[in-house]
């Protein structure tokens, strides 16, 4: 009971956080995430991933059900401690504060069998998924955020000439039309005008770890 009533609270405290300043330019900017589910990913429409309800049902054969999975949770509509009640109430574990600003729903802890629980009782999921890890392709995130077209068209926000932006990751494709016209060392007339290899020793942007861009 104890476990229960610290989990909701701090699903109460991470929402009053979400009155943050970050948060309020958000909600004046009038931006919502729009949450859909292919067909495919669940086409019973259970409201759990078909890979998970296969896995759910392997344990539920050989009697491993009763262990606990890390699952990601989507919301239709931005998530609320009722949600997270039925989560709790359903043997889950909250694990993160409440998504609210990319998409709606927030990630826990849970047994195999309390996953159809939680998705019966609660009317609010859109979808529940294993945890893992996934690659994704930058060409789609600028409209999965709304940084297209709503930042730089509606809002007009496409930075200035005189602002600088320094990416710290494992390699960037200079060749990328995104970055045209490509790479030059100090010279300012290029997209990409600075570079620097702390595993190797390149002196020209090199993408090793299949980014694409």
């Amino acid at each position: 009971m104890l476990i229960v009533m610290l989990s909701l609270l701090i699903f109460c405290l991470a929402r009053v956080s979400d009155g943050s300043d970050a948060s309020k330019r958000i909600e004046s900017d009038s931006f919502r995430p729009s949450l859909w589910k292919p067909g495919w990913v669940d086409q019973d429409n259970n409201r759990i991933a078909d890979s998970l309800d296969q896995e759910i049902a392997a344990r539920s054969s050989n009697h491993t059900a009763q262990e606990y999975t890390n699952v990601a949770v989507m919301i239709k509509s931005e998530p609320t401690v009722y949600d997270a009640d039925a989560f709790v109430s359903s043997g889950g574990y909250l694990a993160t504060s409440p998504w609210t600003h990319a998409i709606y729903g927030f990630g826990g802890r849970i047994s195999y069998n309390g996953i159809g629980v939680f998705a019966n009782q609660c009317p609010d999921v859109l979808l529940v998924e294993k945890e893992a890890i996934c690659q994704s392709s930058l060409a789609y995130a600028a409209t999965q955020v709304g940084a297209r077209t709503y930042v730089w068209s509606t809002l007009g926000l496409q930075g200035d000439q005189n602002s600088s932006v320094a990416i710290i990751d494992t390699g960037i494709d200079a060749s990328h039309p995104d970055f045209s016209p490509g790479f030059g060392d100090q010279n300012f007339s290029k997209k990409i005008i600075g570079w620097n290899d702390q595993v190797g020793t390149t002196t020209s942007p090199y993408d090793d770890n299949g980014h694409g861009s």
